[in-house]
């Protein structure tokens, strides 16, 4: 592997390694296996430091067909997250996603660039690019709030007695220019 595309790499896999421990260190812990931000929080960025430490191992080994099949994992995870990511938060990501799919257009490039002399894609590539393509889409899924729910579980709310109306505080002035009427509400 030719140096600059060695060092493009070094630092992609530097800055996954770093974010991947700024996230176990940082990332609220401590629920339950079935719970979604168990997966995330927790299992995502181990799988993630992994990934890592086996592109490394094959650099270092000069597995070249390895780490070819491990780098493509990178930029297809993120072009799947970008897709997912607009998808979710389409308010957010309406021009955002450009972010991180700029980022696998770049990282997708420089995998062709460093392997393009390399022979056809076997089998457990296309193993890789279906893994990262499903962990890169269905991370942003973990990140999803609930729907929201005021109301407490399995206790119906009182209803207020007719013909009852309570007068408002101060002629219903909260500030100089908000008000609230009883019958409003």
């Amino acid at each position: 592997m030719a140096r600059p595309y060695r060092l493009f790499w070094l630092v992609v896999l530097a800055f996954h390694a770093v974010a991947a421990a700024g996230a176990i260190w940082l990332l609220p812990g401590g629920f339950s296996i079935g719970h979604l931000r168990f997966w995330s929080n927790t299992v995502a960025p181990i799988v993630l430091m992994i990934t890592v430490s086996l592109a490394i191992a094959a650099s270092r080994g000069h597995r070249y067909d390895s780490l070819r099949t491990i780098l493509i994992a990178f930029p297809v995870a993120w072009v799947a997250a970008a897709i997912s990511l607009r998808g979710l938060f389409p308010v957010t990501f309406r021009l955002l996603f450009v972010v991180p799919l700029a980022g696998a257009v770049v990282m997708g490039g420089a995998w062709l660039l460093t392997f393009r002399r390399s022979t056809p894609a076997g089998a457990s590539l296309w193993g890789v690019v279906l893994a990262a393509a499903l962990f890169g889409g269905l991370l942003p899924l973990t990140q999803r709030a609930p729907k929201p729910d005021t109301r407490p579980l399995g206790i119906l709310m009182p209803e207020a007695p007719l013909g009852q109306v309570s007068t408002p505080i101060n002629g219903g002035m909260l500030s100089p220019r908000l008000s609230y009427s009883p019958a409003d509400a």
